[in-house]
């Protein structure tokens, strides 16, 4: 609960310095030109489901063949 308070009580502050400053308006062309955003689309990747499934514990590389 003293976690909670603390973050809650940190949040509150981030808020009233945003406020203050005026910072209200988030625009996102702003903060990423569209050379950041041209360069973040996402790829079109396939994933092989079943292979996944197969393996056994695929994090250790073991397929307990």
């Amino acid at each position: 609960m003293k976690n909670f308070l603390t973050a809650l009580g940190l949040f509150l502050v981030v808020l009233l310095i945003w406020s203050l400053i005026g910072a209200t308006k988030f625009d996102k062309n702003t903060f990423l030109p569209s050379s950041v955003l041209d360069k973040a689309a996402p790829l079109n990747v396939n994933i092989d489901i079943e292979f996944i499934k197969s393996l056994k514990n695929p994090a250790y590389g073991s397929n307990g063949q």
